[in-house]
């Protein structure tokens, strides 16, 4: 508000005639003497006015604001002594009113500031004059500026513009003011081209009216250097700023800077004493130091904008230097109290903090709120800037109590000063919207955002850059969501803004690149991703040169892409480029930068299987992050969960768990316990419980996890497919297959609709189907669904890849439970021919498949070389794990079993106790590989006529598969088999009739009457009951036999029938892992009615005779009376 002093003249009152009037005598003269000492009284009165206005505005130049109060106020109570009578009595109480605007604005006291604006319209409006009223308008638009009511400081300054064009024409400094005052209203709104239009106009006056180099004009240039900062033009602001900072210097007439703070110094130790001189305007000297004292003020706001420049373009070094000169000269002109100083101690801090020295900016930051508290008070909009700069530092310490206290105290400041709707809240709302973000409260993130976006649209209108920041968060929100079809909307919402109001070459414009990179990395869509980051890459290099914080960001995100192409060597070059670039720049290892590349270095190990040397970068992420932020805060739960990861795949589950439980400590304590990363960790825990088989606890943690996503993120997510996925896992191992089998298909349908039914990353889905349908014996389903995954495989990654391996192998598994023993040696074959090109001979994939090959020459009774392939698997599993592994007890239990076949039954107990050893000691007594050993030992001895150790072996096997599997499973029947097999043996026809029907129940509750193993149990039911001389039954049964045998011979079954034990997990390659242990997969029967089905279509419906249905009826009823019992 510029400070004029009205230049009062007091004259006598005339006659209408213009004659002064006349008297005659002692009463003229006497009336003549009291007007002369009237006139002498009001001169007198005009000069102290003019002088304690002067005094008034020089304390106001040199920031000295309470002395500049107290002369105004002085001068206030001087005009009432003026006669009523006085010409311009109003007017000069009205300029003295605008003064005491100016000082109060000036200081931050809006409230009162805006009272003797009141005053002063009453007083302007009272003598209608226009050039008043208008500088009162200006005034009131500086109050709405500040309050950052814009629309409304619009229309104040435009009442003033149509005033002031009306009363002092188009040329005119008071003119040249307001059309200042309207660039400021649209600089703050981001109406850059408007407002450099208004400072234009400004500018072009005031050259016209003043030489050019001249502060008024200089002002005007220096706004003009405002808008190419904004636009990130920084060579262009700076070259603005500095020709300011040079009129500023040549304005003093001193040539070195030196020299103005030695005089200033000298003006500090003579003012008080020289004041008399100073007011007659006698001094010279004072004037001098006057000036320099005002002007030094003005060179400290051009270092601290050139020092703005510098901090922009990550210059964090030259930018402290100019924001210390700037704060020296302040300290030096105006003392350690003063606002100037308070905002140089700011700006001071703002460079701290963007070089994370946290401690140092918070000091800085707490000495500024302490001036500004003392100067003002607690609840003063003035002090709400550095409020929240301090909760921006909590925040980023995540220490998100404090910080929301911060935020919450400006949010109250706002409430109390302004309305409701006002932008000091929507900051308020916009920053606390940021640590809900932080903090994974996404539902009470998005909430502040959308409180902050309401109020900028209203105040703001749709075209602003702080409502795009806005769109630009909720894009952020939505990517955390996986919902990354509105997340793109919103970024593109935000860029296109952007766009319109700063051009493509901004600093901000290539955060929305990055942003809108983030959604397209998170889609799989690489090449979109990588296009984006590179443009925000070419912004931030073409501002901030080479070097700069921000390309860090850029370098890791690229690495990022690489990483996901499998092309680690560019990944690392990414990653250490990012790393090294944060190191120069920050003269420290220790940074958020650092650790992010630290950690990102970590994952490239990781994914490669170097899990030793991803713990140590993990590890080394980790101990920076504890160093810069606090011990209890989301990155480092973030690196606790990483080191969990590594530790999972090096089957340390003790310290896997340790980690994650860590991990989710911290983020149930700092953030929602809905949030994605709470639902990332309880899925990360229960994969630990699923690789130590603990299946129900491995349950509940992902059912946990599916109910926050299902929550949080839209349905159709990839990690809800993923959820979906794991729990059909352990329903598969729970054999559960049809509960299995629709969560796999659930999964399948979420990744159709993302990536479309031919991405690679739907085959590992379309494998686990085809494990379901082997494991139901629904063999030609199974073969569909290997056939797509391999179709898939073989689109995406050709023929030489391990993953088409796997799926060869698994084609040769269904085979060969058809029976298609040609077809199952091919792909044994095709895969063991591609693993030994790409992996070499001593490898456990090649182990796997030697013991794929040695499956089908068992099933052929190709002994020799079933042994031969057996034991190529055994030499390589021996040599690369040991002999400590389930994987090396298969293939001993293998080999016995050709030893069987062979009838070498010393030899095959060898090999089952080789396999016994390990099983018992890895997996304990109570699990269904060791059963099955029990039961190879036991076949054995009974044909070695070992008839009570077969059957205590037998019911070993018994017990431990009754309590596994329940009594309604094929194991358990062929238990029953074997026990009465022994009972017939030892002449126990009783007990060997009661355990036969026993093993009949369940079989029949599995397969069709015409199954060959219920067949085999008729038969040997039939001849126990010759044997007990029941002749009559005896018949009856095998006369069902033999038209059953009759019918299966015309007509073929078409689905094979497998019992195996169930399948335990190997230490191998995650999907291999899957493959290996099919040697000992239980093989579930699935629904009886879709068997039945499937039987009915190879075999037609057996007629049976009156006497035939008879006998059915009453093994039926057997059947209930042995289940009866049973149960």
């Amino acid at each position: 508000m510029g400070h004029r002093i009205s230049q009062m003249v007091l004259v006598p009152q005339r006659s209408s005639t213009g004659n002064v009037k006349h008297t005659n005598g002692s009463n003229a003269t006497k009336a003549k003497m009291i007007n002369i000492a009237k006139l002498e009284k009001k001169k007198s009165i005009g000069h102290e006015l003019l002088s304690l206005r002067a005094i008034g505005h020089r304390h106001f130049s040199t920031g000295n604001l309470e002395e500049a109060k107290h002369s105004y106020r002085k001068a206030l109570d001087t005009v009432k002594t003026i006669p009523n009578d006085a010409l311009f009595h109003d007017q000069i109480q009205c300029d003295i009113y605008l003064d005491m605007f100016s000082t109060c604005y000036k200081s931050h006291q809006y409230e009162q500031a805006l009272d003797y604006c009141c005053k002063a319209v009453g007083l302007a409006t009272k003598s209608q004059d226009k050039h008043r009223i208008a500088r009162c308008y200006d005034c009131q638009g500086s109050i709405k500026r500040k309050q950052r009511i814009y629309k409304e400081a619009l229309v104040q300054y435009n009442k003033s513009l149509q005033l002031k064009l009306i009363v002092l024409g188009n040329n005119h400094l008071g003119v040249a003011y307001t059309y200042h005052g309207i660039g400021h209203v649209y600089f703050s709104q981001d109406r850059y081209n408007e407002a450099l239009l208004m400072y234009e106009k400004s500018l072009q006056i005031r050259m016209q009216i003043l030489h050019t180099n001249n502060l008024p004009v200089s002002n005007s240039n220096y706004q003009i250097g405002d808008i190419n900062f904004s636009y990130d033009n920084y060579d262009d602001a700076l070259l603005i700023y500095q020709r300011y900072l040079n009129i500023r210097v040549d304005l003093l007439g001193i040539n070195k800077l030196g020299q103005a703070q030695s005089y200033h110094s000298i003006s500090h130790r003579n003012q008080n004493s020289q004041l008399d001189n100073v007011l007659s305007h006698q001094n010279p000297l004072y004037n001098k130091l006057e000036l320099l004292g005002n002007m030094l003020l003005h060179i400290a706001s051009s270092y601290q904008a050139i020092g703005y420049v510098y901090c922009a373009k990550l210059k964090y070094e030259d930018a402290i230097n100019l924001f210390k000169k700037s704060l020296n000269l302040r300290l030096e002109t105006l003392g350690n109290h003063h606002l100037h100083v308070a905002n140089s101690l700011h700006n001071l801090a703002t460079v701290y903090l963007k070089q994370e020295k946290y401690n140092d900016a918070l000091n800085m930051y707490q000495k500024s709120l302490d001036i500004k508290v003392r100067l003002l008070d607690d609840q003063n909009l003035e002090i709400v800037d550095t409020l929240n700069a301090i909760g921006d530092i909590y925040r980023q310490q995540h220490k998100y109590d404090d910080a929301m206290a911060k935020y919450q105290h400006t949010f109250d400041i706002a409430s109390k000063t302004l309305n409701d709707d006002n932008l000091y809240s929507a900051s308020s709302y916009h920053a606390m919207g940021h640590i809900f973000r932080q903090r994974r409260m996404i539902e009470n993130a998005l909430e502040m955002y959308q409180k902050c976006l309401d109020i900028r649209l209203a105040v703001l209108g749709d075209q602003n850059l702080d409502v795009a920041d806005s769109y630009f968060y909720f894009g952020v929100v939505y990517t955390a969501q996986i919902r990354y079809d509105e997340a793109l909307t919103m970024h593109r919402k935000s860029l296109n803004m952007k766009l319109d109001l700063l051009g493509n070459k901004n600093l901000s414009v290539a955060q929305s690149n990055l942003g809108i990179g983030d959604v397209f990395y998170h889609k799989g869509k690489y090449d979109d991703a990588n296009l984006m980051y590179k443009n925000a890459l070419e912004i931030y290099t073409e501002i901030l040169g080479e070097e700069n914080l921000e390309n860090t960001k850029c370098y890791l995100r690229i690495g990022n892409i690489y990483w996901k192409l499998e092309n680690d060597h560019e990944a690392l070059l990414m990653y250490k480029k990012s790393l090294n670039t944060a190191i120069k720049l920050l003269f420290s290892d220790a940074s958020c930068y650092t650790a992010d590349s630290y950690h990102a270095m970590g994952n490239i190990y990781y994914s490669k299987g170097n899990y030793d040397d991803a713990i140590t970068l993990y590890q080394k992420g980790l101990d920076v992050r504890l160093k810069v932020f606090a011990n209890e805060n989301l990155p480092v739960a973030d690196s606790y969960h990483s080191l969990g990861d590594a530790y999972f795949s090096k089957f340390q589950y003790d310290d896997a768990f340790a980690m994650y439980q860590k991990s989710l400590q911290i983020q149930l304590k700092i953030s929602s316990p809905e949030s994605l990363q709470v639902c990332h960790t309880y899925y990360a825990i229960g994969d630990v419980y699923y690789a130590e088989n603990n299946y129900d606890s491995a349950l509940s943690l992902y059912q946990k996890s599916l109910i926050i996503a299902l929550k949080t993120c839209s349905e159709s997510s990839l990690f809800i497919s993923d959820i979906y996925h794991s729990i059909a896992s352990v329903y598969e191992k729970q054999h559960e297959y049809d509960e299995s089998l629709a969560m796999y298909e659930s999964s399948l349908k979420i990744k159709w609709k993302i990536l479309g039914h031919q991405n690679i990353d739907t085959a590992y889905t379309h494998y686990c189907i085809g494990d379901i349908y082997f494991l139901q014996f629904r063999y030609d389903k199974a073969v569909v669904a290997f056939e797509r995954c391999l179709k898939l495989r073989l689109d995406s990654l050709g023929s030489k890849n391990l993953l088409v391996a796997y799926t060869y192998c698994r084609l040769g598994d269904v085979y060969l439970k058809q029976d298609k023993y040609y077809d199952a040696l091919e792909m044994y074959q095709k895969a063991l021919n591609m693993k030994l090109i790409l992996l070499g001979s001593s490898n456990l994939h090649i182990a796997y498949s030697y013991h794929g090959k040695g499956n089908v020459y068992l099933k052929q009774e190709n002994y020799r070389d079933a042994l031969s392939a057996y034991q190529n698997a055994l030499d390589i599993r021996l040599a690369i794990l040991g002999q400590d592994d389930l994987a090396v007890a298969n293939s001993y239990y293998a080999v016995g079993n050709v030893y069987v076949k062979l009838e070498r039954y010393d030899d095959a107990v060898t090999e089952y106790q080789n396999a016994y050893k390990i099983r018992l000691n890895i997996l304990g007594k109570k699990n269904l590989p060791v059963a099955s050993l029990y039961y190879g030992f036991a076949t054995i001895y009974k044909r070695q006529n070992k008839l009570d150790e077969a059957l205590k072996l037998f019911q070993s096997s018994l017990h431990i598969r009754m309590e596994l599997l329940g009594n309604g499973n094929m194991q358990v029947a062929n238990t029953y088999n074997g026990i009465g097999d022994v009972y017939t043996l030892q002449n126990k026809l009783d007990d060997a009739l009661s355990v036969y029907q026993k093993a009949l129940n369940i079989t029949l509750s599995i397969h069709d009457n015409g199954h060959s193993k219920v067949l085999t149990l008729y038969e040997k039911i039939a001849n126990i009951h010759r044997r007990l001389q029941n002749f009559d039954r005896a018949d009856a049964i095998n006369q069902i036999l033999a038209r059953a045998r009759a019918h299966s011979s015309k007509r073929k079954l078409t689905i094979s029938r497998a019992s195996s034990a169930l399948s335990v997990a190997s230490l191998i390659d995650h999907e291999d892992a899957g493959l290996l242990s099919r040697d000992y997969r239980e093989m579930r029967t699935g629904d009886r009615d879709k068997i039945n089905e499937a039987v009915s279509l190879s075999i037609p419906k057996m007629m049976y005779t009156k006497e035939e249905e008879i006998i059915m009826n009453e093994l039926a009823s057997e059947k209930e009376t042995a289940e009866s019992t049973h149960n």
